[in-house]
C-alpha cells in the first residue's frame, strides 16, 4: 500500500497518527537552499537563532515557544524536534512548575516518537500523565488539567500503537475519550472540547480497525465526520476524511476512498496547508494506480511531488519520486523513470530515510531489468539487498534495544516497588507497635471504668426494662382500644349503608307497586271504554293522562338517581371510567343490582319482560367480563 509518506500496512497508523497529533495543524512555509554543513550543525544554527528570538522573554513564553517549534519540527526534522524540547525541558526543570514539566515531557516523548524511539517515548509520557494526575487530585475541577491530561492519555495511546501493544494503546485512547466525554457533558456547545472528542474518536477508531473491529471503526469515523461538520471546523473535517480514506483503501472501496480525498483535498486547498495537500495528491495517486489508471495517478503524484520540492521536503520527495517512477516504468518510459528514480534516492540520502532509499532502488533495479542493462540492475539489486539488511538489522538491534530497556524499566519498577513496600512495611509495623502500647493503656483504663458503672447499668437496665413492659402494656390496650373503635365505627357505617339501600329498595318496590297499581287501573279503563259506548270518553282522556304521568319512568329514575348517588357517591362515574362503552338501560341494570333488585322486580321498573332481563344480564357479563361463578350484585359492590 502506497500511502502519502509510506509504501506498508505496518506504518497506516503511523500516517494517522501524524494526522490526529496535529502536525497539519502548524503552517508550512516554503524552504529555499538549504543551510549549508552537516545536520547537527545545521540544527544548532535553527536552535540558537530561536533562543535568540525569545531572549527577552519570560520563562513560561520561552518553554511554550520551544515547545511549539518543536511540535513544529517533529516531521520534518526529528533531531532538531528533540533539541529545542530538551531545551524547553532544562528550562521547565529550573522553574520547577509540575505542569510545565509535564508538558515539556510530552515534547520529549513526541520528539522520540518520531525518532523512533518508542521506548523512551511511553517512559516519558507516562512520567508526564504521572505529573498531570497528581495536580488533577489536587484541583479536580479544573477543566485545563483534565484536557491536558485529555491529549497526554491520547498520545500514550498513540505511542502504544506504533509499539504493536494494542490492548495498552485502546486503553489509553478510552481514558482519553472518556475524558472528552465528561468535558462534553459540562459544556456541550464547546468547540475546542468537540475537537478534542473528534481526534481521539479517530484515533481510537484507527486502533479499532487494526484489532479487525471494523463497524466499531466505521461507526466513529461516522460520527467524527457529522460532528465536525456540524461545528464547521475543516481541520477536523480533513483528519477524519483521510482517516476514513486510508481505511477505505485497505478495504478495497477505492470509488469511496477517492471520494474521501477529493473533499478532504478541496478544504485543505482552503486552509493552505500544503504538506496536507501533498500527500492527499499522493493518495489519490494511489487510489488512481489501484483503478488502473496509471495516466491519473502520474498527475497527482507529479503535483504532489511540485509541492514537496518547493518545500524543500526531502521524506516526501524521496516517497513520490518512487511513484513516480514506478508509474513511467510501467508506461514504458524508462529515462523518466531512471530520473526521478535517482532524484528520489539523492533526497532519501540527504533526509538519511532507508526506507524510501530501499524503495527507490527497489524500483531502479527492476527499470535496469526492464531496459536489459543487466550489470546496472544487478548493482542496483546489491544496494537494494545491502540496504534491506541494515534495516533488518538496525530494526532487530532496536527492538533489542526496546526490550533490554523495557526489561531494564520493569526491572526497577520492580525493585522500586519491592522497596516502597519495605518501607511501608517498615512504618507499618513501627506504627502498629505505636497503636498497640496506647491502645492497652486505653483498654486498661476502659475496663477500670467498665466495672465501676455495671453495676449502675445494671440498674438502669432493669429500670429501663420495667418501664419498658409498662410502655408496652399501654400500647396493647390503646392498640385493642383503637381497633375496638374501628370496628365499631366500620360496622356503624355498614349499616347505615345497609339502611340506606333498604330506603332504595322500599322506594323501588313502592314505584314498581305504584306502577302496577296506575297499569291496572289504566286496564279497567280500557274496559270500560270499550264497553262504555263513549260515554266514558272525556272523563277516559282525563284519567289516562294522569295515570300516564304518574307513570313516567324517566322521572323516577332521575329522583332514583339522585339518591342512589347519595348513598354509592362515585358509583357511576368508576363504573364509567372503567367500563366507558355501557348503554344507559345497562347503566340502570348495574344500579338496580347494587341494591339487589331481582329480575322481575327490575324487569318492572324497565317497563320490560323477565325474559329481556335475562338477556340483557347476558350481555352485561359479557362486556364486563364477570365470571360465571361471580354474583351479579356481588360484582357491582365493587364500584
Amino acid at each position: 500500500m502506497k500511502e502519502a509518506y509510506t509504501h506498508s500496512f505496518k506504518n497506516l497508523s503511523l500516517i494517522i497518527t501524524f494526522i490526529i497529533i496535529g502536525v497539519t495543524n502548524f503552517t508550512i512555509f516554503a524552504q529555499g537552499e538549504r543551510i549549508p554543513g552537516n545536520i547537527a550543525d545545521q540544527n544548532k544554527t535553527i536552535a540558537d537563532s530561536i533562543m535568540q528570538a525569545i531572549s527577552d522573554s519570560d520563562d513560561d513564553e520561552k518553554i511554550n515557544t520551544l515547545l511549539n517549534q518543536s511540535r513544529y519540527f517533529s516531521i520534518r526534522n526529528p533531531e532538531l524536534s528533540l533539541d529545542l524540547a530538551n531545551l524547553a525541558h532544562g528550562m521547565a526543570l529550573k522553574n520547577g512548575d509540575p505542569m510545565l514539566k509535564s508538558n515539556t515531557l510530552n515534547g520529549l516523548a513526541v520528539a522520540y516518537f518520531y525518532l523512533g524511539n518508542n521506548t523512551e517515548a511511553i517512559k516519558l509520557i507516562l512520567e508526564s500523565i504521572g505529573y498531570i494526575s497528581d495536580e488533577l487530585k489536587n484541583n479536580p475541577d479544573s477543566v485545563i488539567l483534565v484536557r491536558t491530561l485529555l491529549k497526554m492519555y491520547s498520545n500514550a495511546g498513540n505511542i502504544y500503537q506504533a509499539m504493536g501493544e494494542l490492548d495498552k494503546s485502546l486503553d489509553m485512547l478510552l481514558n482519553a475519550h472518556s475524558m472528552a466525554d465528561q468535558l462534553l457533558e459540562t459544556q456541550p456547545g464547546n468547540t475546542d472540547f468537540m475537537k478534542s472528542w473528534i481526534r481521539v474518536s479517530n484515533n481510537l477508531a484507527v486502533v479499532y480497525w487494526t484489532l479487525g473491529e471494523i463497524d466499531r471503526a466505521n461507526d466513529l469515523l461516522q460520527l467524527s465526520l457529522t460532528s465536525s461538520r456540524k461545528i464547521e471546523d475543516k481541520q477536523s473535517i480533513i483528519i477524519t476524511l483521510n482517516n476514513t480514506g486510508l481505511i477505505q483503501i485497505e478495504e478495497g472501496l477505492l470509488e469511496e476512498a477517492a471520494h474521501s480525498y477529493r473533499e478532504a483535498l478541496e478544504l485543505e486547498k482552503q486552509v493552505n496547508d500544503s504538506l496536507g495537500i501533498s500527500g492527499n495528491y499522493n493518495n489519490m495517486g494511489l487510489v488512481m494506480e489501484k483503478l488502473g489508471d496509471n495516466r491519473m495517478a502520474l498527475s497527482y503524484y507529479l503535483s504532489s511531488l511540485q509541492i514537496t520540492r518547493r518545500l524543500g521536503y526531502s521524506i516526501g520527495i524521496s516517497n513520490t519520486c518512487s511513484n513516480v517512477g514506478k508509474i513511467y516504468s510501467e508506461i514504458n518510459q524508462p529515462d523518466s523513470a531512471l530520473y526521478f528514480v535517482r532524484l528520489g534516492i539523492d533526497e532519501a540520502r540527504k533526509a538519511g530515510n532507508k526506507t524510501y532509499l530501499l524503495k527507490n532502488y527497489e524500483i531502479l533495479y527492476t527499470v535496469f531489468e526492464r531496459l536489459g542493462q543487466y550489470n546496472n540492475a544487478l548493482e542496483a539489486h546489491k544496494n537494494y539487498l545491502t540496504i534491506k539488511d541494515s534495516i533488518f538489522n538496525s530494526e532487530k538491534s532496536r527492538q533489542i534495544a526496546e526490550m533490554e530497556a523495557r526489561f531494564e524499566n520493569e526491572k526497577k519498577e520492580k525493585e522500586n516497588h519491592i522497596l516502597r513496600q519495605n518501607i511501608k512495611i517498615h512504618q507499618r509495623t513501627s506504627l502498629l507497635l505505636v497503636v498497640s502500647l496506647v491502645a492497652l493503656f486505653i483498654i486498661t483504663l476502659l475496663l477500670f471504668y467498665f466495672y465501676r458503672l455495671k453495676n449502675k447499668a445494671l440498674i438502669q437496665k432493669t429500670l429501663i426494662y420495667a418501664q419498658g413492659s409498662r410502655l408496652q402494656m399501654l400500647e396493647k390496650a390503646r392498640l385493642e382500644d383503637q381497633l375496638f373503635a374501628e370496628q365499631q365505627i366500620n360496622k356503624l357505617q355498614n349499616e347505615k349503608l345497609e339502611h340506606q339501600n333498604r330506603e332504595l329498595s322500599t322506594r323501588i318496590l313502592s314505584a314498581i307497586n305504584k306502577n302496577d297499581t296506575m297499569n291496572n287501573i289504566l286496564n279497567e279503563l280500557e274496559e270500560i271504554k270499550v264497553n262504555g259506548d263513549g260515554i266514558y270518553d272525556n272523563c277516559y282522556k282525563k284519567i289516562n293522562q294522569l295515570v300516564k304521568e304518574n307513570l313516567s319512568t324517566d322521572k323516577e329514575w332521575d329522583q332514583f338517581k339522585l339518591h342512589f348517588e347519595e348513598v354509592n357517591p362515585g358509583f357511576f362515574f368508576n363504573l364509567m371510567e372503567k367500563y366507558p362503552e355501557l348503554t344507559q338501560n345497562e347503566l340502570k341494570m348495574c344500579a338496580y343490582y347494587r341494591i339487589n333488585l331481582n329480575t322481575k322486580e327490575i324487569a318492572k321498573m324497565l317497563s320490560v319482560t323477565p325474559a329481556a332481563i335475562q338477556k340483557s344480564r347476558h350481555r352485561l357479563r359479557k362486556k364486563m367480563n364477570i365470571p360465571s361463578e361471580t354474583e351479579l350484585p356481588e360484582f357491582m359492590s365493587r364500584f
